[in-house]
């Protein structure tokens, strides 16, 4: 299949048309068409670059991960003491740059909202993607890991587990809290949040550290 040339400037603006819409509406309500009319180029072009609607949600994802990367900086982790400092560090740091870089989070976190909704080729390769996640918030928090002295009879991966889905919880509801609130653009406004979500964190973290 001969490769399609694609002229970076029109495809940018067609990845943050996307980031925009399916991070409003959602893959299901959002059209084409739409993505077309917002990014400025023809509906042709836009399946010209992408194929279909799940390809472009894909590249849209892949493109906003990739983003966030970019953006992470390992020392607010692993200059941590302990699990609850550095949940508190790195959520005020990831809520800077959710507020900074509004159009790449909110399509991410719409994603995971959305996803038992998504058609089953999207969900599966996200799936993936979000296990490939889970990997590099592992070597984040590594280092603060190996400081932390866990009793008898928890292991490392008991811990893991338990802070994974206390964070993922505190971070939908969060998440929930934002989007009712747009007005919401500063960490000020968002620090009770942050004080829960360590509250949280050391409330379990007592629970498995030794004396």
């Amino acid at each position: 299949m001969k490769e399609v040339v694609k002229d970076p400037e029109k495809e940018q603006s067609m990845i943050e048309a996307s980031l925009k819409l399916f991070g409003n509406k959602g893959f299901a309500a959002t059209k084409m068409e739409e993505i077309a009319l917002e990014a400025g180029v023809s509906k042709g072009l836009l399946f010209h670059y992408f194929g279909n609607k799940t390809n472009l949600y894909l590249e849209t994802y892949e493109y906003a991960r990739q983003f966030f990367y970019q953006q992470i900086n390992p020392a607010v982790w692993a200059s941590s003491n302990d699990f609850s400092e550095m949940v508190e560090q790195s959520m005020r740091y990831k809520l800077g740059l959710q507020i900074k870089y509004p159009l790449e989070f909110n399509f991410l976190f719409y994603c995971m909202g959305e996803i038992q909704q998504l058609p089953e080729k999207i969900k599966s390769q996200l799936s993936e993607k979000m296990q490939e996640e889970y990997q590099v918030t592992i070597q984040l928090i590594t280092p603060v890991l190996d400081r932390m002295k866990i009793k008898a009879p928890y292991t490392r991966d008991d811990v893991l587990r338990v802070l994974y889905f206390v964070v993922q919880g505190e971070t939908e509801a969060i998440q929930k809290e934002m989007s009712m609130h747009p007005e919401w653009v500063s960490l000020e406004q968002l620090e009770p949040m942050v004080k829960r979500m360590k509250t949280s964190l050391t409330l379990v973290q007592n629970g498995f550290l030794k004396e």
